[in-house]
């Protein structure tokens, strides 16, 4: 009788690693879609927060870079402006200044452009006085 048992015993211990194994094998997709749910959902959580801030901080550094490009104009023109040979050279100076000038209103917000254009009006205006 002692024999009997052992191949029953062994056969209950397979059957029963069988059970497990088809438990496990039947909810892993479960297990693996849910898996993929929770991640994919932190990330986007993520990605959603992060948003805010790289734009902001695209918004700063395109904000930068007109605020150098800006001081840049002013210190060449005021450099041409008082410069000696700007007089005498004036066809070249004018040509210049009207080459910079279109540059830079392409690169600039509403109210710095309407600063050169009030700025280069005001140097017209006196020319001519």
């Amino acid at each position: 009788m002692a024999k009997r048992q052992k191949p029953h015993s062994t056969q209950n211990k397979q059957s029963e690693c069988l059970n497990i194994c088809k438990f496990v094998l039947a909810r892993l997709p479960t297990i693996a879609f849910g898996t993929f749910t929770v991640s994919f959902t932190l990330q986007q959580d993520v990605s959603t927060s992060t948003r805010p801030n790289r734009e902001q901080g695209e918004r700063k550094a395109d904000e930068t870079n007109r605020c150098a490009i800006f001081k840049e104009y002013i210190d060449d023109m005021k450099g041409l402006l008082l410069d000696e040979s700007c007089e005498q050279n004036i066809n070249k100076s004018l040509l210049q200044i009207q080459i910079q000038t279109v540059t830079l209103l392409k690169h600039l917000d509403t109210a710095r452009k309407l600063d050169i254009i009030g700025s280069c009006q005001q140097r017209l205006l006196q020319m001519h006085s």
